[in-house]
């Protein structure tokens, strides 16, 4: 996960105490998200990845990079996936497997201000549900997740306590719907999160023709 420069020191102050998301909206959620890990050119590899077809997932581009087959925890069973969508500029990636996946999460845009839930998977694969609060769409303008020149991602930020391998991780509102998928995090230890936009990710699934494309070269 990378760490920008766009927050600020009052950030710890918007983050909610509660996420509020209904406990079986959650549990649809929670069923529907899983750890992605793999071996890239020099080290090892993980984050999150969550349903959003049938034996469809998504995480991002970073997450899966120089990974041939990224692996799939689900249910405690390891799973080996194909990556049918890779585009480092928006920093997502689209996995395929061959095995049975929970009901799909539906996708909606962000309403800022709303309060919504974090899920990701911890270092030692456990998965973590945290309260966050989308404060505002921004233009991550700059470079792809190789440090190469791009026309940048529509994305949010978000007041939110993030770690490793949290990357990939969606954010649940109130009705289960993802609004957006973490990529990256604020530099300083301040609580801030940037999630791309789910307009984003709208795009790259339409243009999936469930093909093997690669995870291009590692980072």
């Amino acid at each position: 996960m990378a760490d920008v420069d766009l927050a600020d020191a009052d950030s710890r102050n918007r983050v909610p105490q509660e996420h509020g998301v209904p406990t079986e909206v959650l549990a649809t959620a929670r069923e529907a998200t899983f750890q992605v890990t793999g071996l890239g050119c020099t080290k090892a590899q993980f984050g999150t990845a969550f349903v959003v077809a049938e034996q469809t997932l998504v995480t991002n581009a970073h997450v899966v990079a120089g990974i041939q087959a990224p692996r799939i925890t689900i249910r405690g069973r390891e799973t080996i996936s194909r990556v049918v969508a890779f585009d480092p500029a928006t920093d997502l990636a689209v996995l395929e497997v061959d095995a049975p996946l929970p009901e799909r999460l539906s996708l909606a845009e962000a309403t800022p201000g709303s309060v919504v839930a974090l899920l990701g998977h911890d270092h030692g694969g456990s998965l973590i549900v945290r309260p966050a609060r989308v404060d505002q769409a921004i233009l991550a303008t700059g470079k792809d997740i190789y440090g190469e020149q791009a026309e940048g991602r529509r994305a949010l930020m978000v007041d939110a306590w993030v770690e490793t391998g949290f990357s990939g991780g969606p954010l649940v509102d109130q009705s289960g719907s993802v609004v957006g998928v973490v990529f990256s995090r604020a530099r300083g230890g301040l609580p801030v999160a940037y999630a791309i936009q789910i307009g984003e990710l709208v795009e790259l699934l339409a243009e999936v023709r469930f093909d093997s494309v690669g995870s291009g070269p590692c980072r």
